[in-house]
């Protein structure tokens, strides 16, 4: 695996994307800290990479389902959710490209040997609040397991139907995901 991070630091992605450094890994996919390139004026932003690994890439199965999560992504709206920009295939890499967040994670945090006085449970608290108010902005539990299975349509009662769905399962709003956004 060095050895695909090495070859991967310092190129492009869809000619936009550099690669910076590797944030972390998955069982499906790989993040990368990545400069987007704007057209004019110099113009760079960090944005976070979401990078489908090559093995999985080549099955079919894997890129529905690294598909299936963009188109979810897509849908969620929140203050607390990281947004996702774009999705799109490059050379046969699948990536989604995501807002990035500066800071440290929430497992840094509660693993630091002072986290009992940085991280005090009231805090914990309030972020398991924002989390919380993030999940629910996205969907109902229903909706969800139906996205991530078809990702053809949000709930059985949404609008292949032809009928609204209930409240609960009503996307609040039009903005995008990935990752739970500090307050």
């Amino acid at each position: 695996m060095p050895d695909v991070i090495a070859e991967t630091l310092g190129t492009d992605l869809a000619s936009r994307y550099k690669f910076i450094g590797e944030i972390g890994r998955g069982g499906m996919a790989n993040v990368y800290l990545t400069a987007t390139r704007g057209a004019l004026g110099g113009f760079q932003k960090l944005v976070v990479i979401k990078l489908l690994r090559a093995d999985l890439s080549e099955e079919q199965e894997f890129r529905q389902m690294f598909l299936a999560e963009a188109r979810l992504a897509a849908r969620l709206n929140h203050p607390h959710v990281v947004q996702t920009y774009d999705v799109g295939e490059d050379a046969g890499r699948y990536y989604l490209a995501m807002e990035y967040v500066d800071g440290q994670t929430l497992e840094t945090a509660r693993r630091a040997a002072d986290a009992s006085r940085l991280f005090p449970p009231r805090l914990q608290l309030q972020v398991l609040v924002h989390v919380l108010s993030g999940r629910s902005g996205s969907s109902c539990p229903r909706c969800l397991r139906s996205w991530s299975r078809s990702a053809s349509r949000p709930c059985s009662s949404g609008p292949r139907t032809g009928t609204r769905p209930p409240p609960s399962c009503r996307p609040r709003s039009s903005r995008t995901w990935s990752a739970i956004r500090p307050g």
